[in-house]
């Protein structure tokens, strides 16, 4: 809650609130953008992405100090390979999803697909968002 009134104190060109959020220190923030756990659905990614719009509110403010301090700290090359990583992860996890499947008996597999399913809806802004399909 406290990292949502962050962001939305530094969201828009609201320069003053952004200011005062920098200077208040933003660092420990940073090892949460760098930091990749192996379980692709725990709420450690929804807070991760809360920190990630959190430093995207602080550039739009366009603040010369703020923007090299996170062009500085934030390497493009670094969130290219979590980007990969987690890709990675998506697809073993979804690979091991199917074994599972395969190998149970037929009458089971249908449930579990189901079930998964079930799980697989995502909270996002306090509202449940069913996944996209693939086409």
């Amino acid at each position: 809650m406290m990292l949502k009134t962050l962001k939305d104190l530094t969201n828009g060109a609201s320069g003053i609130n952004q200011e005062l959020v920098y200077q208040l220190g933003i660092d420990i923030f940073m090892n949460t953008v760098l930091r990749i756990i192996d379980d692709i659905t725990d709420d450690f990614y929804q807070l991760k992405e809360e920190v990630l719009y959190f430093f995207v509110g602080l550039l739009q403010g366009r603040n010369i100090e703020i923007m090299n301090y996170i062009a500085y700290n934030f390497e493009v090359t670094v969130l290219y390979q979590q980007v990969i990583t987690l890709v990675r992860k998506c697809f073993v996890m979804e690979a091991k999803k199917k074994d599972i499947i395969n190998s149970l008996p037929k009458a089971e597999q249908e449930a579990k697909k189901l079930q998964w399913e079930k799980q697989a809806k995502v909270k996002r802004n306090d509202k449940k968002v069913q996944p996209s399909k693939p086409s």
